[in-house]
């Protein structure tokens, strides 16, 4: 069965976890880090990005995967803190009407949430490398990161944004 064919049930039923500790960090400005761990599943081909983005500061956050460093195009994990919510998001334009929940079919995240602690947000997700139809995560190679955080929970036109990349 390929990892590929129902990665909500296997994303749900797979015998995976995430370290309590990183194995890599980037500081991806002066306010953001992005730690991360890649885990490989015991039970199938799958691999899994264990990440937690975390913001000194109060707002949305979203990291986005890109295929050339550009906004159009790119898939996002965006986490609204008043709501709670933490989804997939296409990127399809520049406008905010232009970011596009994706289907719930597409909506995969494992262990994924969003709390605002002591001035600080931190969102936390659990996501396939590689999902038929979306950008795919690298094991190997450079992966080409977008983030975006806004000046209040309200989603909206992002204060900061920036790209970065990752081996």
């Amino acid at each position: 069965s390929s990892p590929f064919e129902e990665p909500s049930n296997l994303l749900n039923s797979e015998k995976y976890s995430c370290p309590e500790k990183y194995d890599g960090f980037v500081q991806v400005d002066s306010s953001v880090k992005f730690l991360y761990t890649v885990v490989s599943s015991q039970a199938s081909l799958a691999s899994f990005l264990c990440g937690r983005l975390e913001y000194d500061g109060l707002g949305w956050v979203a990291l986005a995967v890109s295929k050339d460093t550009q906004m159009i195009g790119s898939e996002a994990i965006i986490g609204l803190p008043d709501s709670g919510e933490v989804l997939k998001y296409h990127l399809n334009g520049m406008a905010t009407n232009m970011v596009d929940v994706m289907d719930d079919d597409s909506q995969t995240l494992a262990d994924a949430s969003i709390v605002q602690e002591n001035g600080t947000t931190i969102m936390v997700f659990t996501k396939l490398l590689a999902e038929g139809g979306e950008i795919p995560i690298l094991k190997e190679g450079v992966n080409h990161f977008l983030h975006a955080r806004g000046s209040s929970n309200d989603f909206g036109y992002h204060s900061h944004r920036s790209s970065f990349g990752v081996n």
